[in-house]
């Protein structure tokens, strides 16, 4: 089985963030090749990830939905490692 995933380097980091799809972003520390968070992108409302629910609501009047996917995806990135003081 294939499978596509999206990842996000922080250039001035050792963090690397990979989403495949699903509930969970998953937070590397690229030293270590370890795991040591994730982040839960789930809406359980609408049963589907928050990045699916941008794109969905963005998709009448926009033509590029991975874009969104993608920006959507490096926003979400970007407020962990503000959060998190990186």
């Amino acid at each position: 089985m294939t499978t596509a995933k999206i990842i996000y380097r922080a250039e001035d980091s050792e963090v690397e963030f990979t989403w495949g799809g699903g509930a969970y972003v998953e937070v590397l520390n690229l030293a270590s090749g370890e795991a040591f968070d994730v982040i839960n992108v789930w809406d359980d409302v609408e049963d589907m990830s928050n990045l699916e629910v941008e794109t969905r609501d963005h998709a009448e009047n926009y033509r590029r939905p991975f874009r969104t996917i993608l920006e959507t995806f490096e926003a979400i990135c970007q407020r962990y490692l503000d959060d998190e003081g990186f």
